[in-house]
């Protein structure tokens, strides 16, 4: 969204809070983040600043790159795993019951 807005000109993005940190990402747009309806109200209305969200990209990128869990201790299960692989290497969605 924030890739798309930049393209199309739009240089300020409220976002809900829990994706702000993704769209700060983004050079060229100012992402503020928004915690509900009426917090955006109180944006637009002058009763709340206009903070951008500033994001250090190096420690996003550490953050997002560790995971406490790998399929590589996952025993058995080749299908599974296999399918799993092709989705999110895809971008798709997983719903693991």
């Amino acid at each position: 969204m924030a890739v798309m807005a930049r393209e199309r000109g739009i240089g300020h993005l409220i976002v809900p809070e829990a994706n702000a940190r993704e769209a700060a990402v983004v050079d060229g747009v100012r992402a503020y983040a928004a915690r509900s309806l009426s917090h955006v109200v109180e944006l637009l209305n002058g009763r709340k600043p206009w903070i951008p969200l500033i994001v250090d990209r190096k420690q996003l990128l550490a953050q997002s790159s560790s995971y406490p869990v790998d399929f590589k201790d996952v025993k058995g299960q080749y299908q599974a795993r296999r399918a799993m692989e092709v989705a999110t290497a895809g971008g798709h969605n997983i719903i693991m019951l």
